[in-house]
């Protein structure tokens, strides 16, 4: 046996994740190939789409003819928002327009928009309140006088009182106005 030298045995290689094999040609297949020149897309004109979807000229024209009255509604509607936002309504309590309809509150008495600084004001000269007491706004067109534990946390309180600044089942005049002139749909 000393005179069998060891051969060593060759080794094979260790396949990695298969990279070789999924490459193919080792990358070189995209240095040889040539290059194809990029080719334009053909421009389509709408009556290619229109017959190519099946649109007869009955349905395009009809189409036109939506698209223009949509147009035609949506440019009344702006109109109406425009001078609806051009006229600004009193406030019967301190007589300056107001400007923010949208935080606004029916007045008690007329049912007309009142400023919310307002109203809150009215309230607080009606209320008594101790110094661990607010008056807050509890939405819906309600306010609560707010009793807090401590006076600086705001965090822990009980309602003391609630006032219904607005009835809930009759909602005001002008806010069904505002509903109209702003819907979405024409």
């Amino acid at each position: 046996m000393e005179q069998m030298e060891e051969l060593e045995k060759p080794r094979r290689r260790r396949r990695r994740g298969g990279r070789r094999h999924r490459r193919g040609n080792s990358g070189r297949a995209a240095e040889i190939a040539p290059i194809k020149p990029e080719r334009k897309a053909a421009r389509r004109t709408d009556a290619r789409i229109q017959h190519r979807m099946g649109y007869s000229a009955e349905c395009a024209a009809k189409t036109a003819e939506y698209r223009q009255r949509l147009e035609q509604a949506l440019l009344k509607k702006s109109a109406a928002v425009e001078a609806f936002l051009q006229n600004h309504p009193v406030c019967p309590r301190c007589s300056e327009a107001i400007q923010e309809l949208s935080t606004a509150l029916a007045d008690r008495d007329s049912g007309a928009p009142v400023h919310f600084n307002c109203a809150l004001r009215l309230l607080q000269q009606r209320e008594t309140c101790s110094p661990s007491e607010r008056i807050v706004y509890i939405g819906g067109g309600r306010f609560a006088v707010a009793s807090f534990r401590v006076p600086d946390d705001s965090r822990v309180f009980s309602f003391r009182k609630i006032i219904e600044w607005e009835p809930r089942n009759k909602p005001a005049k002008w806010r069904q106005e505002i509903a109209d002139v702003f819907c979405k749909t024409p």
